[in-house]
């Protein structure tokens, strides 16, 4: 078992001490995926929570209807930054529109740029309008269960075949995750991949670190948000899951000439719009089967991780390669922070309360 790495322990989905920690080196340091620019189509003014940060995310829309956005921090700032990485004063927060139309934003000034953070991945999204995409609805609510534990899940698919029962009825045939830094694809089939390791017909599944995904297939799309310890929850146990699903408006893959066909079709536009949500409503009974027993497994294992029944394994590099690699930037940013922190007490530096974390929990 030598040079195998471990899985996080336990106790790290459990530990207050712990999530500080992470909140501090991992959540204040990252980009989120807040979804495509037609999230914002009708409601002109979206507001989120993410680590402690509450922004809005305003659209701005000149007079040739280029779009713009505003994301503006509305956490007191002197309540909610920590010496260590404080919250910058001003309240307008790094934000990126993507090429075809995909809006990060980050939570911190002091977070690196989206092009470091995110290196080649424009390459990547280029080949998906995603402004083809309209919204159709958001879901939010807690589950009992660390951030960790959703992701854990999601970053691998041995569950699929045993929890997801709906899958059972098609082939799965191979299955890889490709980690890029901070963020990996899922290839369902890897062998049907173009020579540049592109393949628009076969969808795009995408996991951002720490707690973003992407999935689009089958002519909408998903995307949801692990949000840890929600505010009015002081328990790195409970999280806010937030999904936003979007449906195309055609099922195919989009652009131009669709666009123009559907000018073209406008008597029929009625008609066209009662058939795509009808195909929505399919499309959604699916997703929320799926998402479902995820939240159902993710919630019992947070009671056996809570419970003491498992406390560290080896990760299998063939088959949880994604997990590894996840955890295993979460571990060297929390084990960099204790440190930092442990130094600065020792030299006196700083102001505050330092959180106090058992030395042997940061170096399993």
């Amino acid at each position: 078992m030598a040079g195998l790495q471990k899985s996080l322990p336990a106790s790290w989905y459990c530990s207050k001490p712990i999530y500080e920690l992470e909140r501090q080196s991992v959540f204040l340091q990252a980009w989120y995926l807040l979804g495509p620019v037609t999230r914002y189509a009708d409601e002109k003014e979206v507001q989120y929570e993410l680590a402690g940060v509450n922004f809005v995310v305003k659209r701005l829309d000149d007079e040739n209807n280029n779009e713009s956005f505003q994301v503006t921090n509305l956490t007191n700032v002197s309540e909610a930054a920590l010496p260590q990485h404080p919250l910058s004063v001003d309240r307008a927060l790094p934000h990126k529109l993507t090429r075809t139309g995909l809006l990060f934003v980050a939570l911190s000034q002091d977070a690196p740029s989206f092009e470091d953070y995110y290196p080649g991945l424009e390459v990547l999204t280029d080949r998906f309008d995603f402004t083809e995409l309209p919204f159709r609805r958001t879901l939010s609510y807690k589950g009992r269960f660390n951030w960790k534990t959703m992701v854990d899940g999601y970053q691998e698919c041995l569950h699929c075949q045993y929890t997801h029962r709906s899958f059972c009825a098609v082939p799965t045939g191979p299955y890889a995750v490709h980690n890029h830094g901070h963020y990996s694809r899922h290839l369902a089939d890897p062998s049907k991949q173009s020579a540049d390791g592109v393949n628009v017909g076969d969808g795009l599944f995408l996991y951002f670190f720490p707690s973003c995904t992407l999935n689009r297939y089958g002519g909408g799309m998903t995307s949801f948000r692990v949000c840890p310890a929600p505010e009015g929850e002081d328990d790195p146990q409970v999280t806010r899951m937030e999904f936003d699903y979007y449906y195309a408006r055609k099922s195919g893959s989009g652009g131009d000439g669709e666009k123009e066909e559907e000018e073209e079709e406008e008597e029929e536009e009625e008609e066209e719009e009662e058939e795509k949500k009808e195909a929505f409503e399919a499309y959604f009974r699916f997703v929320r089967r799926v998402a479902i027993e995820d939240y159902a497994l993710c919630e019992t294992v947070q009671a056996n991780l809570a419970a003491g029944v498992y406390c560290q394994g080896v990760l299998n590099p063939a088959k949880e390669g994604g997990v590894a690699h996840y955890q295993r930037m979460v571990r060297d940013r929390v084990i960099g922070e204790f440190r930092k922190r442990q130094q600065q007490k020792q030299k006196g530096e700083g102001e505050g309360e330092f959180v106090e974390v058992d030395e042997k929990a940061v170096s399993h």
